[in-house]
């Protein structure tokens, strides 16, 4: 059943797509006349820059499913390059009722806190200098003897000292002469920086997907008894199964994931490991303990303990797939994710709260601008951008 606060927010929007039926608009209006916060909402919907953007974009969003995982959300919450210079000022003064907040999310770019109260108060103010572009595909190969190789989208096929690389404009494919006398014992570093991310394919046929800041190091030409990589970061592996040569997928010597086909997340951020499975099984390794996988299933090991809960998946693998999935997380941890991904110095002001949590997803596709605007009207702080740097503070309305 449709609920009140449901049926404003669709009113809301098909007032912006100027597409409302004369009764839709009369019934609009009713609401519209009630109260002069809902006025000032609309006018501000309006006045924005970015609406024509976020109407095309609606067009092709699935609008009752987001109102089916919307009104989940609330019923049930669950825990590089700088382009040319612009100056943007945006304000933002409105009471966000609990329709306006349904509509909000809708757009898909807004946030929402568990903490936020149904109505706000809210006067934003964000000014920029420079916008930031959003991470792209670079790394740099350093093979065994030294030799290093800048890597970006180009199609493109190197030859070097027996090994061949192939790059198709998505992904880097690595092969090798396995004749190569003497090369099992050595090993090349792929290397991707902040504001970058990687797809290779190894010579076995496993395809790995790297996460800024990662280190993956993998022998010139795999063992006969096994296949095992080392990893730094994050990755997301796609095993080709080889039942004779598992796939082992090392930490630190201590810590490591093996396999024999199948898909998972490694991540090692921070000095700590995180695993989850996406199909297949996998077994955990940690000093002496060990623990098998099932799909659905995340290994979170601290020191050499290992904990398997269920994961959450889209959550998980949201940065493979392109995607910012913010759920539950507090501001140090989105500030983690937006730091790799726009390669930022992010600080933070004496009295912004590093615990009150927020949820809600966007496109890792978009200028930092975009996402720091929806940031702003979630969390009532103010983003500043200089150069490199972020930093984020109180504003002047909530000090008030």
């Amino acid at each position: 059943m449709e609920t009140n606060r449901d049926r404003i927010a669709k009113l809301l929007i098909g007032y912006l797509k100027n597409n409302l039926s004369k009764e839709q608009e009369a019934e609009f209006m009713v609401w519209l006349e009630k109260d002069d916060r809902n006025k000032a909402l609309l006018e501000e919907f309006k006045k924005t820059a970015e609406v024509e953007a976020r109407l095309k974009a609606l067009a092709a969003f699935d609008e009752n499913t987001a109102w089916q995982r919307l009104r989940q959300k609330f019923e049930d919450p669950v825990p590089m390059v700088p382009k040319a210079a612009r100056t943007r000022s945006v304000r933002l003064v409105a009471v966000l009722s609990a329709a306006s907040i349904l509509l909000l999310f809708t757009f898909s770019w807004l946030f929402y806190s568990k903490t936020l109260d149904k109505t706000l108060d809210l006067v934003l103010e964000t000014e920029r200098a420079v916008d930031v572009q959003p991470a792209s595909s670079g790394a740099q190969l350093i093979l065994a003897d030294g030799e290093t190789i800048s890597l970006n989208t180009e199609v493109v096929t190197e030859k070097r000292n027996g090994v061949k690389l192939v790059h198709d404009g998505e992904e880097m494919h690595y092969t090798t002469d396995t004749s190569i006398p003497d090369q099992k014992t050595k090993y090349n570093t792929l290397v991707v920086p902040k504001a970058s991310f990687f797809r290779m394919v190894l010579a076995d046929g496993t395809k790995v997907w790297v996460n800024a800041m990662s280190k993956l190091r993998f022998p010139v030409v795999f063992s006969s008894s096994e296949r095992r990589i080392f990893l730094e970061g994050e990755a997301y592996f796609e095993v080709a199964h080889e039942a004779d040569r598992p796939f082992v997928v090392d930490v630190d010597g201590e810590r490591s994931i093996k396999v024999l086909g199948t898909h998972f997340n490694v991540n090692t951020y921070h000095h700590r490991l995180y695993a989850t499975l996406a199909e297949g099984k996998v077994e955990v390794f940690a000093g002496n303990q060990s623990n098998v996988l099932m799909p659905g299933q995340k290994a979170y090991v601290v020191r050499d303990q290992i904990n398997v809960r269920n994961a959450d998946l889209k959550r998980d693998l949201a940065w493979k797939n392109g995607e910012f999935y913010f759920k539950d997380d507090n501001l140090v941890q989105i500030a983690h994710q937006l730091s790799l991904w726009y390669d930022l110095d992010i600080r933070f002001g004496a009295s912004v709260s590093t615990t009150k949590t927020y949820s809600g997803s966007i496109g890792r596709d978009v200028n930092l601008s975009e996402v720091l605007d929806l940031l702003s009207y979630a969390t009532k702080l103010s983003f500043e951008v200089e150069g490199r740097k972020l930093t984020i503070s109180e504003t002047e309305m909530r000090r008030i």
